[in-house]
């Protein structure tokens, strides 16, 4: 029944580990973690989604790691500020290293999983050439 969740933040910790988890697979598993109306910025248009997700996300990344500075919640829905750190593929230099502060909000879907249905992300500083 919608209102009677108590929030627990080690829930949300536990999705975040499993985020990173899926982040680097190579079988694009990561989809499972996004709602279906899932929508993320990145600085450029709103990928909303899971079509456009699977679009986005065709390279497994590196060495990903969220380190939340914040987590709220109440219920079903929570917020979590943190640092995103990972590696990208790149054909000339083999990867390059990325920084990212983020927002997510995650909601608790009706079969009990923490799914992001919104993902802000901005880059600390440019990649290196």
């Amino acid at each position: 029944m919608p209102g009677t969740d108590v929030f627990d933040p080690a829930e949300i910790e536990a999705t975040l580990r499993e985020l990173e988890r899926l982040l680097v697979d190579p079988n694009n598993a990561v989809r499972v973690l996004y709602s279906h109306d899932a929508v993320l910025m990145n600085g450029g248009p709103p990928v909303r989604g899971h079509e456009e997700l699977l679009a986005r996300f065709v390279l497994p990344l590196y060495d990903a790691v969220i380190t939340p500075e914040s987590i709220l919640g109440d219920g079903r829905l929570a917020s979590v500020f943190g640092q995103f750190t990972c590696a990208i593929p790149d054909p000339a230099a083999g990867r390059i290293d990325v920084t990212c502060h983020f927002m997510l909000v995650l909601r608790k879907e009706d079969d009990g999983v923490w799914r992001v249905a919104r993902e802000c992300l901005v880059q600390d500083d440019a990649p290196a050439a």
